[in-house]
Parts: C-alpha cells; structure tokens; sequence
C-alpha cells in the first residue's frame, strides 16, 4: 500500500483554492493509501464535503456516513452531514443532527440551559401538541 499523504496534502491544496473537482482523485487516492488516524478523518471529511460541493450528494453522504463510523467522536461530521441531508431532501433529520450537536457541544450559557428541550424536539422537528 502507498503512502497517501503526498495526495492527501494535494487535495487540501486543491480544495483551498477552489479546485473540488480536481481535489476528488487526489483525496480518493490518499484513502486508498496509508494515513495517519487524524488524515485520514479529515480527507474523508474533506472529500465529503467536497462531493457535497459538487452536487454529488450520494456520494457525500456515503463518505460523511463512513468517515462518521470510523471516528465517532468527531463531531465536525454533522454539520457537514446536516448540510448533505438537506441537499437530499431529509430536512427532518438534517435539522435533528443539527440541533442535537448544538445542545450537545455548546458552551454558550442560554442554549446549554435549554439542552433537554432541545434534544426532545431534535428527534421529531415536525411534531406539534395540541
């Protein structure tokens, strides 16, 4: 197996500068290759993204997804994954993942107060009481 860190870079530097499409074969080569952990989660987030850029948003969604499995605690996935969820339509669940990663991670004192409410609401946005 080759190293992926030369593509991985070259991605990062195609990506920055606003070339996504030409950033794709590189951040596919660089997953194909050897990664450290920590490039590794950020070429599948960057690739995620970048096929979200794109319009290629099954693609994105299987990477973001698969990038979610590997590195659960990394929460920079779900916003990237919300946005993704809304270009496919599946604004309930993009809105749940949002507001769930809002209560969960926030330190700003007037949402963290609301967090069980939130979390209710996240995980059924549609829902009314009458």
């Amino acid at each position: 197996m080759e190293d992926g860190r030369p593509d991985y870079l070259r991605a990062c530097e195609l990506d920055a500068a606003g070339r996504e499409a030409e950033a794709v074969p590189h951040y596919e080569r660089a997953l194909a290759g050897l990664l450290p952990a920590d490039e590794r989660r950020d070429a599948l987030l960057g690739l995620g993204s970048t096929f979200r850029a794109l319009g290629r948003y099954d693609e994105a969604l299987a990477r973001l997804e698969e990038g979610r499995r590997e590195f659960p605690g990394h929460r920079a996935y779900e916003p990237f994954l919300a946005l993704t969820l809304h270009n496919l339509g599946r604004h309930a669940e993009a809105v749940e993942l949002l507001v769930t990663a809002l209560a969960e991670t926030t330190g700003e004192e007037s949402i963290a107060r609301y967090e069980r409410a939130l979390l209710f609401y996240a995980a059924q946005p549609d829902a009314t009481w009458e």
